[in-house]
């Protein structure tokens, strides 16, 4: 009993250190909708937070990205990556 509620107490701290929730729930949004400006915003909030790992930034542009292929103006999240 006290092994399982280590793990779940580690999971739950890496979730809140990562925000996977928060990033998990962007990179479903762009993959399975159709919402150019609310995916914007998202992504844009996404890169506003300091908190959340570069990776999975890189991850998050990545899926925006391909998904808005010709249409992203990318610029200003390659701006802040350099950050």
């Amino acid at each position: 009993m006290n092994k399982h509620l280590n793990i779940m107490s580690e999971v739950k701290r890496l979730n809140n250190q990562y925000h996977l929730f928060e990033v998990s729930e962007v990179e479903q949004e762009i993959s399975s909708k159709d919402a150019f400006k609310e995916h914007t915003k998202m992504v844009s909030e996404i890169f506003e937070n300091p908190d959340i790992d570069g990776l999975a930034k890189i991850k998050i542009l990545t899926i925006y990205a391909l998904r808005y292929e010709g249409e992203a103006k990318l610029g200003k999240f390659h701006d802040i990556l350099k950050k």
